[in-house]
């Protein structure tokens, strides 16, 4: 499946354009090259919205509960990005590592067409069980 999406929740970063995943959402980004190891990054290529291309990391962390996350730094609202927070992004999977990023309202016709296409396919989840950000693929 050449799209993943996911409820952006409150993000990190000072600029709260930082979201995180975990282990398998990561897996998305990198396919068969397998994930960076804690401390490592990989680049990404993203337009967001129809923006430019834009260099990006995936991060490797580990938490101070010793769990590991992967965290991908978006463009900033100030450099041409969006505003994420309490929002929903689609990644669709381009050539090699290019993803073009949409960013859409919770709620709004692209997030409801995103979450059916995945309901339909049996994708459907949350991070972390029910309290979790919902997300999906197709």
């Amino acid at each position: 499946m050449d799209n993943l999406w996911i409820e952006t929740g409150d993000m990190s970063g000072g600029s709260r354009n930082q979201i995180e995943f975990d282990a398998d959402l990561a897996q998305f980004f990198v396919g068969d090259a397998g994930l960076p190891p804690t401390g490592g990054t990989i680049s990404l290529s993203l337009s967001i919205n129809g923006g430019p291309w834009t260099n990006c990391e995936i991060a490797a962390k580990r938490t101070t509960f010793d769990v590991d996350i992967y965290r991908l730094g978006l463009v900033t609202a100030a450099r041409g990005g969006d505003e994420y927070p309490g929002r929903v992004i689609r990644f669709e999977k381009r050539a090699g590592r290019y993803f073009a990023v949409t960013v859409a309202d919770l709620g709004s016709d692209e997030h409801d067409e995103w979450s059916a296409s995945s309901e339909a396919n049996e994708t459907l989840s949350r991070t972390g069980g029910t309290g979790g950000r919902e997300f999906g693929y197709f």
